[in-house]
């Protein structure tokens, strides 16, 4: 999936959890996400309003990479240890590739990776650079900008 992985008028991120909802009924083998994770183009984040819910209505004015941890990372680690939890082990890679329009990645390219990791045992969390391809058997996958600025994955056949 690529993000963004909100909606244009809210950082609640429920098209992420309906994703995670998704991957927890039926896994696959490979969870591939592309940035943007905390798009600087989504309204909120551009004017700086990253805010974390507290208990009732607080909420708390957060760096974007608290922000990150906090919704995405946390999120993929909950799929993780409920499916653990329920069946005793769940064999699904996550692989996490950051976007030019993540606040929480360099802004350079080719990208680094990002530089937290969800990290769970025996679930292995891969940060991939960003513009840089991926091989998976004999299957390759290449993230492209075209040029009207959209991100894309390409299947590429060995």
């Amino acid at each position: 999936a690529t993000g963004p992985y909100t909606t244009s008028d809210s950082i609640s991120y429920e098209p992420l959890t309906d994703l995670m909802n998704n991957i927890l009924d039926d896994p696959p083998d490979v969870v591939m996400l592309a940035g943007p994770f905390v798009d600087m183009r989504q309204d909120e984040i551009k004017a700086g309003r990253v805010r974390l819910e507290l208990e009732g209505d607080d909420t708390l004015l957060v760096p974007y990479e608290v922000f990150f941890a906090h919704k995405i990372a946390v999120l993929i680690e909950d799929v993780i240890n409920e499916k653990q939890q329920r069946d005793g082990a769940f064999k699904t890679q996550f692989i996490l590739t950051p976007s030019l329009d993540d606040a929480v990645a360099d802004q350079v390219f080719p990208q680094p990776p990002l530089y937290d990791r969800v990290k769970g045992e025996p679930i292995i969390v891969e940060n991939i650079p960003g513009g840089e391809g991926l091989e998976l058997g004999t299957l390759g996958l290449q993230r492209i900008n075209d040029e009207l600025k959209q991100t894309k994955i390409v299947c590429l056949s060995n």
